[in-house]
């Protein structure tokens, strides 16, 4: 399972409020959750805020399940008690009744049972209250939540026909023995670990101890939940951290629920319709009625997927390949195609920029390839030949790619259905002032954000400063655009204020909030625009460093609410703080840089998700001539880095091209290639449009 995860879900306990009192901020956590665990009126809740969160949860198409604990509303079920087996079995029929009941009335399903902090800890030291409240559970039918490691809980389900759901906790710690410590305000998981331990959990299967020990949970693959307690006082940054580290881990979201017809056909499926060397997982479903599927996915062995197999793939397809004729005849048709559909519907596009291109018309005739020296991988676009140069590529994200063309629009091409959609922007398509370059996608609001900069900033190499520019938030769910910030304003306040011009804007990345932060490379200037479109100033150097003659910020990527930049005038990364009302920068020289090489005059500065925020990949356009993919890293979250080394552009295979952006598809890394203009502005005639896989020599860089 290295660095891969097929499955995960969020879900958080709610509804711990009582009477005029409020426990967490329910509204705006449930927005990032998946499933939802309310409270039943013992420890927390009463009868108005469990319907209240019924409620909620139906309204964000979040599932619903009952979170009961000890009879203990004055220590939050969290204080040890003493309970007969025979009570302790009434009060969770009392419990779990009293929400289904609401449940019902409001037309929602009971998805599970997850016990509460004490309750939790009790069933993991007394068995005989444990099978006490797993025999009341049976009754319901639905699975029930608990941790990983508490093997004695997970066998009585097993004996009992109760579906066991295992968690993985980040906001809470863990002792060696893989156990939960008990929450308390000295046992505090800080914020900013969230984000970490969760990539770890999710790519490694790991985490650390209470002592800091590297700690192996053992999921070893297998579909899980991660667990957030809105009662913290961080709940809400907690679960954003979360929620954007699960993105970074997770290929597949979990399937909706499926009809007893789709079950009993998936559940013809055996486990050994597959080759040795593949490794099959389970991952549990659950439907209603009955209340739970396993479902098999394929998650192939790394050195037996060829890098070409786009992201998409699934044990749907892998089966449909490879199963035997006689599974095939009993198993496929109309259920195969209906989990192939809802498997791939999110991998069929992604997004990049393509700047200097003149129409559509002409971009239909460009064709692209994903490969070194093989065959084309991808021909997204087909028949050369056009002069194209293409800027900033956007990694894979959930069903579209999108290209920004010389004219100013945006390409959304859908590698599924072979067609591909322009996107106009009023005042700024076919206006040739405006240069459409960088691109990026937040999994926090699933938006894409597009510079549309001043054209002049680039054609003159930072002479001309004039120009508009603007950033756009764009929804490829809705197909609309939610704003278009202009920074004329900013610009005009800059100018007065120090009586010089910046420009330059070309590239941005997101907080957990959604705030974006706009990047400007002759004045080192960051804008910061609200998910509203408000902009407003978040950097400038003071006066005295204010330099608008040189090239400086050259790109950026955002770790949850750390933003990292690249500064060719200092030559040093430049961290910030997104939690600032303003701008403080933290200048990291890399060690390690080799003498006579002057660092980080980056085009484009990106980090894979494979290495988890560990690896930056700077696109230096014009070292040694040539170009490379310069590669630094850090370990300690880029308080200090270091260089790595080069992956040179191959100019043989590739003449004239140069690595402007690097992208990851899978478990691959592949660099654009450019083909800039001249001196006079004219960009070369070529034939093909090459996507270069360098992962071979990237891996080769970290592991020397």
């Amino acid at each position: 399972m290295e660095n891969f995860l097929k499955k995960i879900e969020i879900n958080c306990d709610m509804g711990e409020g009582f009477g005029k009192w409020k426990m967490g901020p329910d509204e705006e956590l449930m927005k990032y959750i998946d499933v939802a665990n309310i409270a039943c009126g013992f420890h927390a809740g009463d009868p108005s805020l469990m319907v209240k969160t019924v409620r909620l949860a139906k309204q964000h198409g979040v599932k619903a399940g009952a979170h009961p604990g000890l009879q203990d509303l004055f220590g939050f079920g969290r204080r040890q008690m003493v309970i007969n087996p025979a009570d302790m079995f009434a009060m969770i029929l009392y419990q779990v009744g009293s929400l289904k009941a609401m449940l019902d009335y409001e037309n929602v399903p009971l998805n599970h049972i997850k016990p509460h902090g004490e309750l939790f800890h009790y069933m993991q030291r007394d068995l005989t209250i444990c099978r006490a409240v797993l025999e009341a559970c049976v009754l319901f039918k639905v699975p029930v939540y608990g941790a990983k490691g508490a093997d004695d809980e997970k066998k009585i389900c097993e004996e009992l026909g109760i579906v066991y759901i295992e968690e993985a906790y980040v906001d809470v710690l863990y002792t060696k023995d893989r156990k939960l410590v008990p929450i308390a305000p000295d046992k505090m998981v800080k914020t900013e670990d969230i984000y970490k331990k969760t990539l770890s959990i999710g790519r490694t299967d790991a985490t650390v101890n209470e002592n800091g020990e590297s700690l192996k949970l053992g999921f070893d693959g297998a579909a899980f939940s991660i667990c957030v307690h809105s009662d913290m006082p961080t709940a809400l940054e907690n679960v954003k951290g979360e929620t954007l580290g699960s993105k970074f881990v997770m290929e597949l979201h979990p399937l909706d629920p499926l009809s007893p017809q789709e079950i009993s056909i998936a559940a013809e499926i055996p486990k050994d319709a597959f080759p040795q060397n593949q490794t099959l997982f389970w991952a549990i479903t659950l439907a209603e009625p009955p209340k739970a599927l396993l479902v098999p996915y394929l998650q192939a062995e790394k050195a037996s997927v060829p890098r070409e197999a786009p992201p998409r793939i699934s044990f749907i397809q892998y089966y449909l390949d490879h199963a035997s004729n006689s599974i095939k005849r009993k198993s496929t048709s109309r259920r195969m195609k209906y989990l192939l559909e809802r498997v791939n519907y999110r991998y069929c596009k992604v997004h990049l920029t393509l700047p200097f291109f003149s129409s559509l018309a002409a971009l239909s005739e460009a064709s692209f390839s994903l490969g070194e020296t093989r065959d084309t991988v991808y021909e997204i676009l087909r028949n050369p030949p056009l002069s194209l140069y293409l800027g900033k590529f956007f990694r894979w994200y959930e069903k579209s790619i999108n290209f920004s063309t010389g004219n100013n629009s945006v390409l959304e091409y859908d590698t599924c259905g072979d067609t591909y959609t322009e996107i106009i922007f009023p005042g700024i398509t076919d206006n040739p002032t405006y240069l459409v370059t960088g691109i990026d996608y937040s999994p926090i609001t699933k938006d894409i954000y597009i510079s549309a900069d001043a054209r002049a900033a680039f054609y003159t190499n930072g002479l001309n400063l004039t120009g508009p520019n603007m950033l756009i938030r764009y929804s490829p769910s809705t197909q609309s655009i939610i704003y278009s910030s202009d920074m004329s304003a900013i610009l005009l306040e800059i100018y007065n204020e120090t009586g010089k011009l910046v420009g330059g804007f070309q590239d941005q990345a997101e907080d957990l909030e959604g705030n974006a932060y706009y990047m400007v490379t002759w004045g080192n200037l960051l804008v910061k625009v609200t998910p509203g479109g408000e902009a407003s100033k978040y950097y400038l150097p003071p006066l005295s460093e204010l330099n608008t003659t040189a090239p400086g910020f050259g790109g950026l990527f955002a770790l949850g609410n750390m933003l990292v930049v690249s500064d060719a005038i200092s030559a040093s990364f430049v961290i910030f703080d997104l939690t600032s009302p303003t701008g403080l920068p933290k200048f990291v020289k890399p060690s390690k840089v080799p003498s006579g090489y002057s660092p980080l005059l980056c085009d484009s500065l990106y980090a894979p998700e494979k290495y988890a925020g560990t690896v930056a990949l700077c696109a230096d356009d014009w070292v040694d001539g040539i170009g490379a993919v310069v590669v630094y890293r850090s370990s300690d979250e880029w308080k200090s880095a270091e260089y790595v080394g080069m992956v040179f552009n191959d100019r043989v295979k590739f003449p004239g091209s140069t690595a402007t952006a690097t992208f990851e598809v899978g478990e691959g890394i592949f660099t654009s290639q450019a083909y800039l203009p001249d001196a006079a502005g004219v960009v070369p005639i070529v034939l093909s449009f090459p996507f270069v896989d360098i992962s071979t020599q990237i891996d080769a860089l970290i592991l020397q």
